[in-house]
C-alpha cells in the first residue's frame, strides 16, 4: 500500500474470507480496521454445518434419509 501512496492506518474496514492467517495478517498490520468476513463463505460455512447435522440426525431418525434437498 505505501509503494502506492496510500496509508494503511487509514482503512477503516477488511472484507476477506475466514483464514486464519488473513485474519492474523490484518490483526497485525491494520488492528484499527474492523474485518467483515464476505457472505459466501459465511453461507458455505452454514451449509456445511446443516448437512452435517443432517447427516449425523439421519443416522438416527429414517424418515431424514433422501432428504437432502427438501
Amino acid at each position: 500500500m505505501e509503494i502506492k501512496g496510500a496509508d494503511r492506518t487509514e482503512v477503516k474496514t477488511l472484507t476477506m474470507d475466514m483464514s486464519r492467517s488473513y485474519i492474523s495478517a490484518a490483526i497485525k498490520h491494520m488492528a484499527q480496521a474492523k474485518i467483515v468476513f464476505d457472505r459466501f463463505h459465511i453461507v458455505k460455512k452454514m451449509n456445511e454445518a446443516v448437512d452435517a447435522m443432517r447427516k449425523s440426525d439421519r443416522k438416527k431418525y429414517i424418515a431424514l434419509n433422501k432428504s437432502k434437498y427438501l
